[in-house]
């Protein structure tokens, strides 16, 4: 239902958001009302260039195309800790909230994306591995050239010490011990060089279950991987979900669908991350939609491949999902949406992460 621009002024007044003068005049003299939302999206970028791995790549000229939209619909790029800070107390974001985040502090993102960022005055973030920055730049950043950002203003993340699959040694007995030193070496080799302590940490691989978040949890920080979805308040942030933007997944529509997403209430059994047998075929996911306002009628299941996955509903708002064809070695991701009838063209988004070892139990490599 939409609010009378009364209404949402005395909201906004109530809430201590605006002064009661200058919000009115402005109110007056724009005739339009900020509208405040719940949720916020963070999208994946990793390099900005034009020959490197497609997969993971976006143009320069894409980019460019990426913020000229950004501007162009109003997008509100806000600092991802902003947006944290914001939705776990509760209060509202700016409607079409987003943050652009970097994974592995590739050279290209120094090159050609700061530029562009920078002429525009945009905040970002740049998940570091610490283990690949030298004094001299490479296929990755210097020290000096994150430190040129760190100055000025960008915020900066753990992305762990080697950038190895934290999951690969799982269930050995120093596993928990090794990770943790894996990634306090990072924090230590931030601040030593940036001075800054890190609070935001991606997963290597966008690779997490319960026991890593929970490592996670006990070392302070927020949590981000590579799967698709949106944050909301009651998102777990030990493992909060990004959009990836890359190679098939760089397209203005893609973008769009992105940034209209709203978070789909999902407990799922077994939880989110679950690593898979490595003689598993198939495996079966059962989901619990929380109560909100999507018709779960037109909740729809995809894996990678984009075949449609059946649903056996399993009571009130209660679905069981078989993924079969779990034969190769690998990350398995499931993508569930709701179409919001609120937004056109926007859906409710949840998705969920399985992992399957090599046959003789070690860890695949991509």
């Amino acid at each position: 239902m939409k609010k009378t621009i009364f209404t949402q002024i005395l909201t906004l007044l109530l809430c201590g958001l605006v002064g009661p003068l200058s919000y009115v005049n402005a109110s007056i003299a724009d005739k339009t009302i900020p509208v405040q939302a719940d949720h916020a999206v963070v999208l994946l970028y990793h390099h900005v260039a034009d020959h490197t791995p497609a997969s993971t790549s976006i143009t320069v000229k894409d980019f460019v195309a990426h913020l000229d939209h950004y501007e162009k619909n109003k997008v509100k790029i806000l600092p991802l800790e902003q947006i944290i800070a914001t939705l776990r107390k509760n209060d509202a974001v700016p409607d079409n909230a987003i943050a652009i985040t970097f994974d592995d502090a590739y050279a290209t993102i120094f090159e050609n994306a700061w530029p562009e960022l920078k002429r525009r005055n945009l905040p970002f973030t740049v998940f570091v591995n610490t283990e690949a920055i030298k004094e001299k730049p490479t296929i990755y950043m210097s020290w000096t050239q994150l430190r040129e950002l760190s100055d000025a203003g960008v915020t900066i993340g753990n992305h762990s010490h080697t950038h190895q699959h934290l999951l690969g040694e799982f269930g050995q007995p120093d596993w928990a011990a090794a990770v943790e030193q894996d990634l306090t070496q990072a924090s230590a080799h931030l601040r030593n060089n940036l001075g800054i302590t890190p609070q935001l940490f991606a997963y290597p691989y966008g690779e997490f279950n319960t026991e890593l978040q929970e490592i996670i949890e006990q070392l302070g920080f927020i949590g981000f991987g590579q799967h698709s979805g949106t944050v909301g308040a009651a998102s777990d942030y030990t493992a909060l979900p990004r959009f990836p933007i890359g190679g098939s997944y760089s397209s203005i529509t893609r973008l769009d669908t992105a940034i209209k997403s709203r978070p789909l209430g999902v407990n799922a059994n077994p939880a989110n991350g679950v690593i898979l047998s490595q003689n598993a075929k198939s495996f079966d996911l059962e989901i619990n939609v929380t109560d909100g306002p999507e018709n779960l009628s037109q909740l729809a299941c995809y894996p990678a491949n984009g075949t449609r996955l059946n649903l056996t509903p399993k009571g009130n708002r209660r679905f069981l999902i078989q993924l079969t064809n779990v034969n190769a070695p690998g990350r398995y991701k499931i993508n569930c949406t709701v179409p919001d009838s609120d937004h056109r063209g926007g859906f409710f988004w949840w998705s969920f992460l399985a992992m399957k070892p090599e046959p003789d139990g070690a860890w695949y490599q991509q």
